[in-house]
Formats: C-alpha cells, sequence, structure tokens
C-alpha cells in the first residue's frame, strides 16, 4: 500500500492524534491520513464516527460511497454505469448468483445507483 499510494499512511510519530476528537477512536488514524495528504473528502460508509462538522474543522468532508457516486454522476454517468454493470456481470459469474441490478446495488450500499441506473 505504502509504494502504491505513499501519501495514505501516517506515521503515528509525524501526527499527534490526541489533538483529533472523534466519537469513535479508533478512527483517528483515517482523520490524521486525510489531514496529512491534505485531501478534500473522506470516502466511507462509516458516516456517524467521522461527522463533517468535525472534518470540516479541517477542511474535509465526508461521503458514502453511494453518495460520492452521485456527485459524480452527472459529468460521468456513462463511465459509472458501464463500471456497475461489468462488476455485476462478474459477480455473476464468479459467485453463479441469479440476482437483480438494482437488489445488487441495494446489497452493496449504493440505494442511489440502484435508482438511477435501473
Amino acid at each position: 500500500m505504502k509504494s502504491k499510494w505513499p501519501l495514505s499512511l501516517v506515521d503515528p510519530d509525524d501526527f499527534d492524534l490526541s489533538v483529533l476528537w472523534l466519537s469513535d477512536k479508533n478512527n483517528k488514524h483515517v482523520l490524521a491520513s486525510a489531514i496529512s495528504c491534505k485531501a478534500d473528502f473522506i470516502i466511507s460508509l462509516n458516516i456517524t464516527d467521522s461527522p463533517n462538522g468535525i472534518l470540516g474543522e479541517f477542511g474535509l468532508k465526508n461521503f458514502t460511497p453511494d453518495a460520492f457516486l452521485r456527485v459524480l454522476w452527472k459529468d460521468y454517468s456513462v463511465c459509472i454505469t458501464d463500471v456497475i454493470k461489468r462488476i455485476f456481470k462478474e459477480v455473476g459469474r464468479i459467485y453463479k448468483t441469479e440476482i437483480t441490478l438494482m437488489r445488487f446495488l441495494k446489497k452493496t450500499y449504493l440505494p442511489s445507483m440502484a435508482r438511477l441506473i435501473t
């Protein structure tokens, strides 16, 4: 991971985690990483433990994957649709499952994509 995304890892000695407050102390390293690499946002299913009010103090926003894809949808709907359909097809092939695209997207926490694509 370090070779592909060198800014995604934070050495605890380089950042004082005690100055960060989150309801889930186990998420401080995520916030520290985002601050250190000057990220604009954090993408996580766990948005309740890193509320935008706290993240905003550091110039960050928190998005669920579904919300992030909705932001990108206006400009990249064709690409997003293509990628999702290819992933859906591959999942069906690997797991030999009979599931609809809408059900697949809902199960993968992408309900907005389910409404937009199907």
